[in-house]
């Protein structure tokens, strides 16, 4: 059954939500929010660490860019490995003398808490070319979103019982000849 079906909203129940979940007022839409989603806020450095500490922590975390934070966790931006090289390294800079906050220089997309984990956080994150957004909540930086987990959830998602296949809308797309695993998986039972 669908999360609808599942929680009663089909009969016209209003239902208790799941932790991390958001209701549409305009519809009977049952959302997950980035903050049931989100990670701590790693790799992050303070804007004064040294383009140094930056890199270490790309290398250690494997990642493509890493958060820049002032006092108190205050978000200011992100750079990535291209920002190192491009703006420091291949300058001549010295990546001991150069802090991270002097590298943020544009503006830094993030998500906030409450946003809808939905295809627009994908969008923005692939567009942007990294692995992951910041969460802000307040300018504060509270964690991270990573395409990784916004995909574990999206195919999560689809574990439906009821589906079968794609929707009949697109049929010629689907070889009707060949059972789903599921169908072939119920015929075995």
């Amino acid at each position: 059954m669908s999360l609808l079906a599942d929680t009663g909203v089909l009969n016209g129940a209003v239902p208790e939500l799941p932790a991390g979940c958001i209701r549409d007022p305009s519809a009977a839409v049952v959302t997950t929010t980035i903050a049931s989603l989100m990670g701590p806020a790693t790799p992050a450095v303070h804007a004064a660490d040294s383009l140094v500490a930056a890199a270490r922590k790309l290398r250690a975390h494997a990642t493509d860019a890493v958060l820049v934070h002032g006092d108190d966790r205050a978000f200011i931006g992100m750079i990535t490995r291209g920002d190192i090289i491009d703006q420091c390294v291949a300058n001549g800079g010295d990546p001991a003398q150069v802090s991270a906050g002097s590298l943020v220089s544009t503006p830094t997309p993030y998500a906030t808490p409450e946003q809808d984990a939905g295809s627009s956080v994908i969008e923005t994150i692939l567009r942007h070319r990294t692995s992951f957004l910041p969460v802000v909540d307040d300018g504060q930086l509270v964690g991270i979103i990573t395409l990784d987990s916004l995909a574990v959830h999206l195919v999560d998602g689809m574990d439906d019982p009821d589906i079968d296949g794609p929707p009949e809308v697109l049929p010629e797309l689907w070889p009707a000849a060949e059972p789903s695993p599921r169908e072939e998986m119920r015929r075995r039972a």
